[in-house]
């Protein structure tokens, strides 16, 4: 079922990006038109998810990413993870503590649009409904 192999590549997404720190390993599993929504000064594309990555290996060298829920229907897969870490760095750039709202926040579900079995990046229907388009 092509559902069970997304649910597959999301999860294999948060054990090597997320939990063994392997950014350049997780590559494969994005598709080549991937594209994120996080602010510049980031690359686009994989290079800049890749930035994200090594910032937050950085930041947090010793963060355990755990899944809570994982749904999937079609195309689409929502994980929704906690994790436990250690701030080593600056993340993000000169914010130093995070309290509970925003961990709570940045813990919410991710939906995730899979083309092939690859990660495309949020969906154009859940950027549309918050007035916003991709670039």
């Amino acid at each position: 079922m092509n559902e069970d192999r997304n649910v597959r590549t999301v999860r294999n997404f948060t054990r090597t990006f997320k939990n063994q720190h392997e950014v350049e390993g997780a590559r494969q599993l994005f598709h080549p038109g991937f594209q994120h929504h996080f602010k510049a000064p980031l690359p686009p594309g994989w290079e800049g998810m890749a930035a994200v990555g090594r910032m937050m290996n950085t930041a947090f060298p010793d963060v355990v990413v755990t899944e809570e829920d994982i749904i999937a229907a079609g195309d689409k897969v929502v994980e929704r993870s906690s994790c436990v870490a250690t701030n080593r760095g600056e993340f993000p750039p000169g914010l130093r503590r995070v309290g509970p709202a925003r961990a709570a926040a940045a813990a919410g579900p991710r939906p995730r649009e899979l083309t092939a079995q690859r990660l495309r990046g949020p969906s154009p229907a859940r950027h549309a409904r918050r007035g916003r388009t991709r670039r």
